[in-house]
């Protein structure tokens, strides 16, 4: 499952990736105020968060939502993945038109691959 490590002090990284317990990219605060997610192995950069807050936001409802989505049943996993619509929606990273990094994860998680 992929959750997002933050860092514990700011810097240009301010997070990164996991992939089962592997680090898998960074995310990272732009001199725009803008937070941006680099894989190591795709050239694209995702926007994470129009802010470094809104960002910390999407982060905690992702990680919340691999928590409580670990060993639940089809039925009970789409009533989290509702929640997850919901929370990250609330906090907007959910936009209508180009792809977010949080619209990407939200996708494979409502498709049942994360």
């Amino acid at each position: 499952m992929f959750t997002v490590r933050l860092a514990k002090e700011t810097d240009e990284v301010i997070g990164w990736g996991d992939q089962d317990g592997e680090l898998d990219g960074t995310f990272c605060s732009m001199m725009n105020g803008t937070v941006i997610y680099r894989h190591p192995v795709d050239t694209r950069e995702w926007l994470a968060g129009s802010t470094t807050e809104q960002f910390v936001q999407a982060a905690n409802a992702w990680n919340a939502y691999a928590e409580r989505v670990a060993g639940l049943v089809e039925l009970r996993q789409r009533e989290v993945v509702a929640q997850l619509r919901d929370s990250l929606n609330q906090i907007g990273v959910l936009p209508e038109g180009p792809q977010t990094l949080w619209s990407v994860l939200y996708e494979q998680a409502e498709q049942g691959l994360l």
